[in-house]
């Protein structure tokens, strides 16, 4: 009878030891889960900081291919001067670890060589990923007259989202043959389309896929 008893008791320890390790191991995952950011192809935009450069503050394309679910990423932030560069394109390589991008960003501006830090992370409530970059070389007057003058900002922000993904939702682009049509905005005082190749952007290659 005591044998039985002892057994029984030695059972239900089991038992309970085996949920609190099932328990354990479910909310180990789910933080695992909380901590990890997605990967593939991201797109999106950057725009230059309007309070440290208020002459001409400009936006750009930009993209990156991450890793799922952490390592090397590479992308590129495509310029949008008005200039008579015949090279623009920025590119961007670095680490993803867990829900952080850190890494560093370089190219020619109309033939300035240019570079700066790149960083930011995964907000999984808007389910996008948001940072800053900086330029090295600070905030600088490019004088190309008489094709154009300008000024580089120091730095800037940037804003990526997953392919198909909208912002806000509602918001819809249609396509028919070779013509984009999309609706008005309320407040909106620019319109930038920039196209990506979605393969060549996903391949890593260190050529622009926009």
């Amino acid at each position: 009878m005591g044998g039985r008893v002892l057994c029984e008791r030695a059972a239900m320890a089991r038992a309970v030891f085996s949920s609190i390790l099932t328990a354990t191991f479910l909310l180990a995952l789910s933080a695992f889960a909380l901590a990890q950011a997605p990967g593939g192809l991201f797109v999106g935009y950057y725009h230059e900081d309007p309070v440290t450069n208020p002459e001409d503050p400009t936006p750009g394309a930009l993209y990156l291919a991450l890793p799922s679910p952490d390592g090397a990423f590479a992308g590129s932030m495509f310029f949008t001067y008005l200039g008579c560069q015949t090279s623009s394109a920025g590119t961007i390589s670095g680490s993803k670890t867990g829900l952080s991008l850190s890494g560093r960003w370089s190219g020619p501006v109309d033939n300035t060589s240019q570079a700066g830090s790149f960083s930011g992370t995964y907000d999984a409530a808007l389910g996008r990923y948001t940072g800053t970059y900086t330029v090295d070389g600070g905030k600088q007057f490019v004088n190309l007259q008489p094709c154009i003058q300008y000024y580089i900002a120091p730095n800037g922000t940037w804003e990526l989202s997953s392919v198909g993904q909208s912002v806000p939702a509602s918001f819809v682009i249609g396509i028919t043959g070779s013509v984009a049509n999309w609706p008005s905005t309320s407040g909106a005082t620019l319109t930038l389309i920039a196209i990506v190749d979605a393969g060549l952007a996903m391949s890593g290659s260190a050529g622009n896929a926009v």
